[in-house]
């Protein structure tokens, strides 16, 4: 059994991760995985309700004499439809529709007895872990075993919410920020996690740029960043990678080359790209549990008169042109941009144009004709 505080670099045999609230769970899991990466674990995946393949994972991996992290689905996807690669399952699914008495013994008894330093069991479930879900059977079964619950706060709680999460963002990145700048900046931007984490990593980095020291990122600051890196005068090419629209993205980066936007540089357009990417991202996974517009607007935060009329006219678009899987690609390539325009291998505007246009041909889009 691992000894200490349970952590990723440190975890138990099994770990529980259910919640509501689908960022912050998924960068759990995500940290997951880095810390088995860097810890050199192999690392597999068990489709919802598929006993055999657990048991497979948990009895063979000696033969190859390493550690391993063994990720659990535990509820059904609820997608309907999209281009996410992820198998869709439901309840009725007699073959894969849920996991048995047999499983929830079988996973309570290697949370008891299993050895960390082999086997990570890392049961992972959209949703609160009721006794009718697989994490809330096993919760059940074995009350102290590492429960991780994510959920999401109710909607009057919302903003007080998303304000204490951006704060705690900017402490991890080494940074203070007053509690009435975060409420300002919410009350701006919305209560998505995912955008208040992009916005804090830009605040953080601004500071970090004027190499002085200082760790209190004031309002000057995210002005500064919001205007330095605002979709406004990025509209034309955000608009064109929204469509994966080769010709219109070609077009655009020629009007940047020609104006100018051209001196701030790719790496603003890197950041830019990826703030727009990780909304639609979001917004595409909400829409894969089978969320209404409506009821996907409200998770995301949108405010106005009618935020399901923006979601409609703002995210759905990217979401059914690009699914889950190719935004996904998509943010990685243009992640992968701004790490070059750094190091300066190449010309970073050529190496941002040819890695988008790649992306919308990967997806499926090709331009009808080469821009004018």
């Amino acid at each position: 059994m691992s000894k200490g505080k349970p952590s990723w670099t440190n975890p138990p045999a099994l770990v529980l991760l259910s919640g509501t609230d689908d960022f912050l769970r998924q960068r759990d899991l995500q940290k997951a995985i880095q810390a088995a990466q860097v810890g050199n674990r192999m690392i597999v995946r068990v489709p919802y309700g598929d006993g055999t393949r657990l048991r497979e994972f948990l009895s063979t991996g000696g033969v190859f004499a390493q550690a391993w992290l063994i990720i659990v689905e535990g509820s059904p996807s609820k997608k309907r439809g999209g281009d996410d690669d992820d198998e869709a399952f439901s309840e009725e699914d007699g073959g894969a529709g849920a996991w048995s008495a047999d499983d929830v013994a079988y996973l309570v008894d290697h949370a008891a007895n299993g050895d960390p330093t082999d086997y990570v069991v890392v049961l992972h479930q959209g949703g609160e872990a009721t006794l009718k879900t697989f994490a809330g059977r096993i919760q059940a079964a074995a009350p102290r075993v590492f429960h991780i619950q994510r959920e999401a706060p109710k909607p009057w709680k919302e903003q007080e919410h998303a304000a204490e999460f951006l704060l705690q963002e900017m402490k991890q990145h080494g940074k203070t920020l007053s509690p009435k700048i975060a409420e300002a900046l919410v009350g701006r931007v919305g209560t998505d996690l995912g955008v208040l984490a992009f916005e804090a990593l830009k605040a953080s980095k601004y500071v970090d740029a004027e190499q002085t020291g200082r760790t209190e990122v004031v309002a000057a600051d995210v002005r500064e960043t919001m205007a330095r890196m605002g979709d406004d005068d990025w509209s034309p090419l955000i608009e064109a990678v929204s469509l994966a629209d080769v010709r219109r993205i070609s077009a655009a980066m020629v009007e940047i080359r020609n104006g100018p936007l051209y001196a701030r540089g790719a790496i603003v357009a890197c950041a830019v790209l990826s703030g727009s990417v990780i909304r639609w991202l979001r917004a595409a996974a909400i829409v894969s549990t089978g969320a209404s517009p409506k009821e996907a607007a409200e998770r995301l935060g949108l405010r106005g008169r009618n935020p399901e009329w923006t979601f409609n006219n703002q995210y759905l678009g990217p979401i059914k042109r690009w699914g889950v899987s190719h935004l996904r690609s998509l943010l990685r390539e243009v992640m992968r941009s701004e790490r070059t325009a750094k190091n300066g291998a190449i010309d970073p505007w050529i190496g941002l144009e040819t890695g988008l246009i790649l992306c919308c041909i990967e997806a499926g889009y090709r331009p009808i004709s080469a821009p004018r």
